[in-house]
């Protein structure tokens, strides 16, 4: 819970294989001393400051703007299998050491032996134009070939979003510009 910030009842059921929903309600009852929690479309928890103590974690969640969000970059982590190596709001930076970009992860799945990045944008109210831009850094990115020299090959860029008509602009830009990609709707993860 600390790793990922807030987490719902059934992404908490998912992770730690709880088996039904009654299972998973008495694991949290049980932790409630050193949890908080709110209802969106289900409970979502997070660590209180005694829960924070227990495990000597400096993190302080609290609910804003970016619970959604989150829950969505946590249904994607869900999704792939939980990365080893997942790392959240890290810059790609330039060959001068500027940000060049900040995806919402980078992270690394393992087939046949072989680690594979990948770049992970979660679309939640976020404005289309907003997304073309970032779709354009990439390619941008893609053109200078800086991760080619060093990985050998482009990451895919991966979207989550909220329906299939902004899928469908997503994957009409990535294709215009030319990026690889894979775009998701929240519906298809969960």
């Amino acid at each position: 819970m600390d790793r990922l910030g807030f987490l719902t009842r059934s992404q908490i059921q998912k992770l730690h294989d709880l088996k039904s929903a009654r299972n998973a309600n008495r694991i949290l009852y049980n932790m409630s001393p050193y949890l908080n929690s709110f209802r969106l479309h289900e409970n979502v928890y997070y660590l209180n400051k005694k829960g924070r103590e227990m495990i000597n974690s400096n993190k302080v969640m609290s609910r804003n703007m970016q619970v959604q969000h989150i829950l969505m970059r946590n249904e994607a982590y869900i999704f792939f299998g939980c990365p080893k190596k997942w790392g959240v709001e890290e810059a790609i930076k330039d060959a001068q050491g500027n940000v060049f970009i900040r995806p919402d992860v980078i992270f690394v799945i393992e087939t046949n032996g072989q680690e594979r990045f990948y770049f992970l944008e979660i679309d939640y109210m976020q404005k289309m134009i907003n997304n073309k831009k970032k779709i354009e850094k990439y390619a941008s990115l893609q053109e200078k070939g800086l991760l080619q020299r060093s990985l050998g090959y482009f990451p895919t860029i991966i979207f989550i979003t909220t329906s299939d008509m902004r899928k469908q602009k997503l994957t009409k830009e990535c294709q215009r510009y030319g990026v690889p990609h894979q775009i998701y709707t929240l519906d298809e993860i969960k």
